[in-house]
């Protein structure tokens, strides 16, 4: 395993890997947000023609969506989604940043926030999601124990649990693919969720 605790994939099967999606995988634009595209570019052009640094120009514009493409295509998938336009715009941002001049940088780590910060959106909507799920099982599980008969405060020990299927399903709802990155956030841990196999519990604190 890495240090992230993943496992490690051997070179030989990396490369066939990598062949295959190469040969095998074309993905496509398909009902994904280009104008948030076409607008992160004319923003990106506008504020590089104003910092006097590297000129934008259409060719930034096939960048992204070549970077959008091939992480569609390391998924092994035939289209592009939303998501992968996320990444592209992230990576192609923070890229361009950290070309400019300390003061320039900072100007525009401000002005393109929301672009910078989808991670950290994106967490906090998982966590919406998990939480919601959790008072929906409590609340199901609270009635069903009332219903038998037992006290109001030996309801409070009742330990949930969400399985792994239903949180997803819920999370491909919004638009929230990858999950792997978020199973090992600051933001699932600080909110005392801890995955095991197949289900998600919260720790009691």
């Amino acid at each position: 395993l890495s240090a992230s605790g993943r496992p490690i994939i051997e070179q030989a099967l990396l490369r066939k890997f990598i062949v295959y999606a190469r040969h095998h995988c074309k993905p496509v634009l398909q009902d994904v947000d280009t104008d948030k595209l076409v607008k992160f570019y004319t923003e990106l052009r506008r504020e590089s023609a104003k910092s006097g640094g590297i000129v934008v120009a259409v060719r930034h514009l096939e960048s992204l969506i070549r970077l959008a493409e091939a992480t569609a295509r390391t998924q092994l998938r035939s289209h592009v989604r939303n998501d992968d336009i996320d990444l592209a715009i992230s990576v192609m941002l923070r890229s361009f940043i950290n070309s400019q001049k300390h003061t320039i940088a900072q100007a525009m780590e401000r002005k393109f926030a929301r672009y910078l910060n989808l991670r950290r959106d994106v967490d906090e909507l998982l966590v919406f999601i998990l939480n919601r799920l959790f008072n929906e099982h409590l609340e199901g599980q609270r009635n069903t124990r009332l219903q038998q008969g037992i006290p109001e405060e030996d309801i409070e020990s009742i330990d949930i649990e969400v399985p792994v299927t239903q949180f997803e399903d819920k999370a491909r709802e919004h638009n929230c693919y990858e999950l792997g990155d978020f199973y090992t956030s600051h933001a699932f841990a600080a909110h005392g969720y801890q995955r095991e196999n197949d289900q998600i519990f919260r720790v009691k604190q």
